[in-house]
């Protein structure tokens, strides 16, 4: 992991090319080094709007009410 992470600050990392033009893009958007061009930098907005989410109902699913599967006890 640490290892990963220090690849991912010099945007050292290759995406998957199998994966939708559109999943490359949002992860590398995503992992953008400068905070400030980042991908939801600006708003959560951003994020939403990308073409990777094309097609979802953001009204729909923000309306749900999701149960986690689990919830750890945390000793505090």
């Amino acid at each position: 992991p640490e290892g990963l992470v220090s690849q991912i600050k010099k945007a050292n990392y290759k995406v998957d090319p199998t994966l939708s033009e559109d999943a490359k893009s949002i992860i590398s958007q995503l992992l953008t080094v400068d905070t400030e061009e980042r991908l939801g930098a600006h708003g959560y907005k951003e994020v939403m709007e990308h073409p990777f989410f094309r097609g979802i109902s953001w009204k729909l699913h923000l309306k749900r009410k999701v149960i986690p599967p689990f919830v750890p006890e945390v000793d505090e």
